[in-house]
């Protein structure tokens, strides 16, 4: 049984160090924004696919 989480509970929590490829052609790490001001992750569904 998969167990869910909900969107509050993860409010305040630390996330995992995340390095991501950046528009600029090199590499974006989450924890380098640490106290540069709010960041918010919009994840999306692919278009076109089911879920």
């Amino acid at each position: 049984m998969v167990e869910e989480t909900r969107p509050e509970s993860l409010v305040d929590q630390a996330v995992p160090d995340l390095a991501l490829p950046s528009s600029a052609g090199g590499e974006f790490r989450l924890r380098g924004r640490v106290g540069q001001g709010p960041l918010v992750l919009f994840f999306y569904i692919r278009g076109g696919t089911p879920g």
